[in-house]
């Protein structure tokens, strides 16, 4: 999904808002008085909301997996300290690697319930740009009856 703004729809963005508009447009949208122009300018307002999630989510994305990348490697320097503690003899060193692989595990559940937390982060803004995206079609189908001329009956 790619959000290459263009000029018109960055002036519909900036249109789209502003509170006040946002909220009389809402209002007319629910009260099924809405014209095209409001119709265009709310599905303008969903592409910027979903523009901007997907920014956070890619920001997540980004956030996990350098959490990842530093968790494996406590990881690997924890099985490097075991190693070097089952091998060591002098008591100040292995109380030297004891204190490190504690704080080795702390830093892995520190970095496991981060992800668990940026999991979650991520999962809540792919709900909201699946909502987001539905509100657009749906606005859509209402801008496209909006649209079309009223037939009277003779």
């Amino acid at each position: 999904m790619s959000f290459a703004p263009s000029h018109s729809f960055s002036f519909l963005c900036a249109a789209a808002n502003d509170e006040e508009t946002h909220r009389a447009r809402r209002a007319r949208i629910r009260a099924r008085t809405a014209t095209v122009d409001d119709y265009q300018a709310e599905i303008a307002a969903q592409e910027c909301e979903v523009a901007a999630a997907v920014e956070e989510k890619e920001e997540i994305d980004s956030k996990l997996e350098a959490s990842e990348t530093r968790q494996a490697e406590y990881e690997k320097e924890l099985e490097e300290c075991k190693e070097k503690l089952a091998a060591e003899r002098s008591p100040a060193a292995i109380v030297k690697l004891e204190r490190k692989k504690e704080g080795l595990e702390a830093d892995i559940v520190l970095q496991t319930i981060k992800q668990r937390s940026l999991r979650k982060q991520k999962d809540m803004l792919a709900t909201r740009i699946t909502e987001f995206d539905a509100l657009k079609q749906r606005l859509g189908a209402r801008r496209e009856r909006a649209a079309r001329p009223c037939l009277s009956l003779p």
